[in-house]
């Protein structure tokens, strides 16, 4: 006779295939912004999440980000190109550390 499996087993098994996708997909989306920005800018920003279509970036200085927010569109579509399953549809630059 086979044993049904308990709910936290079932549970714990979704949950793990869940974060083990979405940790692909950030690593995916944090090789991805390494590889299309210019290293300078990229020392002065990380990304700090990435929800609903939208990558929040945390940037250093204003300065950084007025240079980001003039190449936004060109960012979205290249790591939308180098990653597909992610579909960036904005790019929130945010003041930070």
């Amino acid at each position: 006779m086979e044993s049904i499996p308990l709910l936290g087993e079932v549970l714990e098994k979704m949950v793990g295939e869940r974060l083990s996708v979405r940790h692909e997909q950030t690593m995916q989306l944090e090789q991805a912004w390494a590889e299309v920005l210019p290293s300078l800018l990229a020392a002065h920003c990380r990304i700090d999440e990435f929800s609903s279509g939208t990558l929040k970036v945390v940037v250093d200085s204003p300065g950084f980000m007025h240079e980001l927010r003039l190449c936004k569109k060109d960012l979205c579509d290249e790591i939308n190109r180098a990653v597909p399953i992610a579909k960036i549809r904005d790019i929130k630059l945010v003041i930070g550390n």
